[in-house]
């Protein structure tokens, strides 16, 4: 597997640290944090990459090579490569999860943990459909706009993939005034699609996931939870069921945001992630 990477770097910078961000999606690319994350550069080496599959690494053939594990080893081949023995990993939604996984298999390897607009947990979804916001978002509608776009038989994959991520937007956004210029961000993305193929047809290889909450409670690796206070994708209260468990976790929520908080406060989400690492031992 070929992996695009991209290291920004300051100057100036004292290069104490190592971070690496970890993009959602899956089926996105690195490219939509990228700009919110770039003042996280000024505290060492800032690394993003694309999973396999997404933006411009390569895309392995066989379904089996997109198993999460898969991206963890990807994920520790990288840090071989840049020679880091320890990395702060920052992961966003679906690349929040990757970090969990790399910290559950290769605990040794992670410095910190950024789990941003993440969860630990998958037992939600029945809270989350009965929010009322998320019931004015989610309305008859644009769930039937979604259904048609996963299910038509002339988009391609990746079509489906950018389709999906844009007219979610309203569930993904919760300022609604910032829907125009987040699309724009959107716009730019490489999908690709593979990943979105694999979960339409139900043949994303399954993950059997542990307690990632009790795991990371009996270890010692310093934890950020940060998240939209209205988040839409995942309720606020997975983070804060995670943080009632790992009694060291930092938990910051940040008030009329959602799901792609990174883009809608972008300066104050990376203000936090920046006083998180600087204090850091």
């Amino acid at each position: 597997v070929k992996l695009f990477v991209e290291i920004v770097e300051e100057p100036s910078a004292k290069h104490e640290q190592d971070i690496v961000v970890i993009h959602g999606g899956p089926d996105w690319d690195h490219t939509y944090l990228r700009d919110a994350c770039l003042p996280l550069a000024k505290l060492g080496r800032l690394i993003f990459f694309d999973l396999r599959g997404c933006g411009k690494s390569c895309s392995p053939k066989e379904n089996v090579d997109y198993h999460m594990d898969e991206l963890v080893k990807d994920l520790i081949a990288l840090l071989d490569h840049l020679d880091i023995a320890q990395a702060i990993l920052l992961g966003y939604s679906y690349g929040g999860r990757v970090a969990l996984r790399a910290s559950y298999l290769q605990q040794e390897r992670v410095k910190a943990l950024v789990l941003a607009s993440s969860t630990a947990y998958e037992d939600f979804y029945d809270e989350l459909e009965a929010s009322p916001l998320y019931k004015e978002r989610m309305r008859p509608s644009l769930k039937q706009r979604l259904n048609e776009i996963k299910t038509s038989i002339t988009m391609t994959a990746a079509q489906k993939a950018r389709a999906l991520a844009i007219e979610s937007l309203p569930i993904d956004v919760f300022d609604l005034n910032k829907l125009a210029a987040i699309k724009e961000v959107i716009a730019s993305v490489n999908f690709s699609g593979t990943w979105t193929k694999l979960w339409l047809s139900d043949e994303l290889p399954k993950v059997d996931h542990p307690d990632y909450g009790a795991h990371l409670a009996k270890k010692n690796t310093p934890l950020l939870v940060i998240h939209g206070e209205n988040d839409m994708r995942f309720p606020l209260s997975v983070a804060q069921r995670l943080v009632q468990t790992v009694k060291f976790a930092n938990l910051i929520s940040l008030p009329a945001t959602g799901h792609l908080v990174a883009l809608e406060e972008p300066l104050r989400w990376c203000e936090e992630i920046t006083r998180f690492c600087q204090e850091l031992p």
